[in-house]
Order: structure tokens, then sequence, then C-alpha cells
């Protein structure tokens, strides 16, 4: 009998473990995105991405379905910019990409007052910013702006945040958390940086670092 107990416990040990790793957050394993100084090449800010405005950015990459998703961040006179090259063969007003940041690098396991998202939909007036509070997401009116134009084979964003809005000064260094997600309308599906991150889940996102210009490498 207590042979038979003990068997049953262990089932059900093995079953909780299992559960538990069904749902626990897949952890950030990659490298943090380094971004050194602020930038001394201009940016028009009307969505189209050129090489010479990101030329000096730090690049960064991750596929979408359609091929590979191109995107480098930088600081310019007082702003973070992020900017994209979406392939997408299916265009449709509903597809999106999702910026992610943890202004206080904060890791919790629900968004938080410190974790702010950006929907930018190829449809501008139907993008969206929103903040946590805890629990969920919320709507946010923040300073966060955005632009989106088409290309042949995509569509090209760009998002414009103040440093000061995230708490932000160059002149020492600051960590945030930092994730992607791209919405789909064909075939359905979404597609994230970190690979396996949750929107949701700020303690699965990757990081950035926001270095002054004369930090040790």
């Amino acid at each position: 009998m207590r042979l038979v107990t003990y068997l049953l416990i262990a089932q059900v040990v093995v079953l909780v473990n299992r559960a538990v790793a069904q749902t626990s957050p897949p952890p950030a394993n990659v490298a943090p995105v380094v971004v050194k100084g602020a930038s001394t090449r201009p940016v028009t800010f009307d969505g189209h991405v050129s090489k010479f405005e990101y030329g000096d950015a730090t690049p960064l990459s991750f596929p979408n379905g359609h091929g590979t998703v191109d995107a480098w961040m930088k600081c310019f006179e007082g702003n973070l910019y992020f900017a994209f090259q979406i392939p997408d063969l299916s265009p449709f007003q509903g597809d999106d990409i999702v910026v992610m940041l943890d202004t206080a690098n904060g890791r919790a396991a629900a968004p938080d007052k410190n974790d702010v998202r950006a929907y930018v939909r190829r449809k501008m007036e139907n993008s969206r910013q929103y903040e946590g509070d805890g629990k969920k997401w919320v709507d946010y009116y923040g300073e966060w702006e955005y632009r989106a134009i088409p290309y042949a084979v995509g569509w090209e964003v760009e998002v414009r945040i103040p440093l000061k809005a995230l708490g932000v000064d160059l002149s020492k260094p600051a960590e945030l958390g930092l994730a992607f997600r791209i919405w789909d309308n064909e075939p359905q599906k979404t597609w994230n940086w970190p690979a396996g991150s949750d929107e949701n889940k700020p303690n699965t996102w990757g990081t950035l670092q926001l270095q002054p210009a004369d930090a040790p490498k």
C-alpha cells in the first residue's frame, strides 16, 4: 500500500513539473542589443528607411515567414529611433508591428507601469499605444511617434521616442527590456523577437543597452 502511495505521489510530481515546463515563459537567451552613443546622421522622419539615415545604427534581423525583417536602432537629437523593413507579399491594413520596451528593465511576469508598447499598423490611424497596469495592457497616450510606407515587397516603419520619456540620459548607461512582434493577416500568424518571447510577459523579452559614446568596449 505504501509503495502504491509513493508511486502515485511520484506520478503527480512528474505531471506538475511537466505542466510547469509547458506554461513557464522561455528565457530570452539572446545577446543584448547595444546602441553606443548618439548618431551623427540626421533622420527624415517619413517612414522611409534609407541606408544613409541608418548606416551607423545597430542592426538586428529576424524571420517573419515572407523573408527576413531588418531592423535598426539608434539615438539622435534626444530621441530613440527604431526602423524596420518588413517583407510582406500579402498586404492587409490590419498588419502590424509591435515595439515593446520595459523602461525599468524590471522583468515582471505581467506588464506593469514601466512597460510600454506601440502597435504600428499599416493603416496608421488604427495604431495604438499601451502601458501596463500590473496585470494587463491599458490605453496609453505617450510621446511615441511612428510612420509607415509601402515598398516593393513589403512595408517600412520608423518609430521615434523621446529619451526623456524613457527616463534615459545618454551621459550614462541605460538598460531596457526590448521585444518586437509582427502580425501578418496572411497566413494569420505572429513572429516574435526574441524567438519564443511573449508580448504579455516582459520577463521573456530581450535587452536593449544604451551606452555613452565613450563607454569601454
